[in-house]
């Protein structure tokens, strides 16, 4: 599976990096997954598939620095719908499934970080549904990567200062 991270803003849209890995068993079904993070309001999570519709800037949660519109419209006939979204935008930033061993109950789901709330959510998955949005980790500093070593362990980029957080299982 390939999950990639994007970003979109209102006079372009680029990747700004390809990650690979794994999201669920299935080794037949190919899945890219893209987050992209609107100017101000409505950061997305898509599934991208052959010739689909994603309709940015056509249909967009999002809305310009300056409090404008972007589009009236969030729906339209022929394009599709995000598996979900923050509205308002918490600045997403990196993304990364879990496949580790240290939290179990975690396989498949989605970490996003968030550079405006300085913090780690961990987004459980139910097929292309949101089924939880949970904050896993607060940094007190813009949270700007996250991956997860072999080990299962979960490594967060940090700013101000420019350090690496470790999340470990707690024992007693």
């Amino acid at each position: 599976y390939i999950i990639a991270a994007a970003e979109a803003s209102s006079n372009l849209s680029r990747f700004d990096g390809v990650r690979y890995g794994n999201r669920g068993s299935n080794d037949n079904i190919e899945e890219m997954f893209i987050k992209t993070r609107s100017n101000f309001f409505g950061d997305e999570v898509n599934i991208i598939l052959r010739g689909h519709n994603y309709g940015w800037p056509v249909i967009t949660y999002g809305k310009n620095y300056s409090g404008t519109i972007i589009s009236k419209l969030t729906h339209h006939e022929g394009m599709d719908q995000p598996v979900f979204h923050w509205t308002p935008s918490i600045a997403v930033c990196g993304i990364a499934f879990y496949e580790g061993s240290q939290f179990p109950e975690w396989k498949n789901n989605l970490l996003a970080t968030s550079l405006k709330y300085e913090r780690l959510h961990r987004v459980e998955l139910d097929g292309m549904n949101m089924v939880k949005d949970e904050i896993i980790f607060e940094a007190k500093s813009r949270v700007r990567d996250v991956e997860v070593g072999p080990d299962g362990i979960i490594y967060v980029a940090l700013e101000d200062p420019g350090r690496i957080v470790k999340l470990t299982r707690y024992s007693k």
